[in-house]
């Protein structure tokens, strides 16, 4: 009775703990009841049914799916978890060990169990009052290097016992479980290990992207600030063209033509208020002045862009190059006389929607509906990554893609919708 006593002493120490690093309120729920429950029995049957006793580290199994389930925190974050709480219950007990031990030496062993497990308990109540705890826990956790060193080191620990058992040319249940914990922990060293590499890369991409569009947004900016004192001239001009005409017709003719001019001209300027965002206005731009440069036309339908958006500004900027890069590529390769491309954003009350057009031939719905097979690209076998890794990661956003077949004064646009779930 006094066993299961201290056991259940030390598995609310455990739930303290965890909620404590976790920088949670303890829930006193069912699977907090069927966690205190199983562990206790599992000690039960060890030490009443004579099972062996390393079946005891079964435990930690049961804390580790107890505090997944509980705070919902990822595999991450709970191992984290996991490997601070059992350091502080093991430092704490060994603490409380030398106190009770040393002020009650004559004292019942399994009665000294109870008032260590009691102590460990007290101190993390108090400590749950205090956020130090939580924010070691934050701080190695957003600490990659610290978080990957932690783990290497507990992994040594249980390779080193591994290896002595080796070295006895015998393994127990006991190692067997420890290769077990070894390979998981592995498992997530390695796992991290690859997403450190694939957010360095991403990082890398940002920096070029923040070097490269910001660099065009300064570009843009300083043309729009040179064409401010053209203004005037323009003004003056399409006065002048007054004086110039020898007909009401041909001076309605000819103003429509300067003012269409102008408006072609100005383009740039929606491009700097319509984004609102020095990146997003830079790539704009820069593909502007790219497809200007292969001889196309583009057009830009622009309504002001709301921000916040469910996607970031690279995530946008990367599925828009994306778009634009595939409609240039057609363009490149397509016969016929008009060559356009059209750059749009809007919005309703469920959506924002960026959407990319280029003149096309008329595709068949059947067609459509490959393009986004990996493999596929109606321009060569490989072409269809671009879209295929687009869809994936909208609807990891929630989001969506879609193509269509639209009509734009007499010809046909092939048209893809960014849709993005308005924030």
């Amino acid at each position: 009775m006094v066993r299961n006593l201290g056991l259940l002493m030390e598995m609310l120490a455990i739930v303290y703990g965890t909620a404590t690093f976790f920088g949670k309120k303890v829930k006193y729920d069912i699977k907090t009841v069927l966690f205190i429950i199983s562990v206790i029995l599992l000690s039960t049957l060890i030490n009443e049914y004579q099972l062996p006793v390393y079946l005891s580290s079964l435990s930690y199994i049961i804390i580790f799916i107890y505090s997944l389930l509980e705070y919902d925190e990822g595999i991450k974050g709970t191992v984290l978890n996991f490997l601070l709480t059992s350091g502080m219950m093991i430092a704490l007990q060994q603490i409380f060990y030398i106190v009770v031990f040393f002020l009650l030496p004559d004292n019942n062993e399994i009665c000294n169990v109870l008032l260590i497990h009691v102590g460990c308990l007290g101190v993390l109540w108090i400590l749950m009052h205090y956020e130090i705890m939580n924010k070691c826990y934050k701080a190695i956790l957003k600490n990659r290097k610290i978080y990957i060193s932690l783990m290497f080191f507990v992994c040594i620990c249980l390779l080193g016992d591994l290896i002595e058992a080796k070295n006895q040319n015998y393994l127990s249940g006991k190692d067997y479980l420890q290769l077990l914990y070894f390979i998981g922990l592995m498992f997530v060293v390695i796992n991290e290990w690859q997403r450190s590499k694939v957010e360095t890369e991403k990082k890398k991409a940002e920096l070029e992207m923040n070097r490269l569009y910001y660099s065009a947004y300064e570009e843009l900016v300083a043309l729009i600030r040179d064409r401010q004192h053209d203004i005037k001239n323009h003004i003056n001009t399409i006065y002048s063209i007054i004086y110039t005409t020898n007909s009401y017709e041909e001076l309605v003719e000819r103003q429509k033509q300067y003012c269409n001019f102008v408006l072609e001209s100005s383009k740039e300027t929606q491009i700097l208020l319509a984004a609102g965002n020095p990146l997003i206005s830079g790539f704009l731009y820069q593909k502007n002045q790219e497809i200007k440069s292969r001889g196309m036309q583009v057009d830009y339908k622009l309504e002001k862009i709301s921000f916040p958006l469910a996607a970031t500004e690279y995530e946008i900027i990367e599925m828009l190059g994306i778009l634009v890069d595939n409609a240039i590529e057609e363009l490149a390769e397509a016969d016929h006389e008009s060559k356009k491309i059209v750059i749009g954003y809007t919005w309703d009350e469920q959506w924002d929607i960026f959407y990319v057009a280029n003149t096309s031939r008329n595709y068949s719905t059947a067609e459509i509906a490959r393009f986004f097979e990996r493999n596929y690209s109606s321009k060569g076998n490989g072409r269809g990554i671009g879209l295929d890794k687009m869809r994936r990661k909208l609807q990891q956003l929630d989001g969506g893609i879609k193509a269509e077949m639209e009509p734009y004064g007499e010809a046909q646009y092939l048209k893809f919708s960014i849709m993005l779930p308005k924030q």
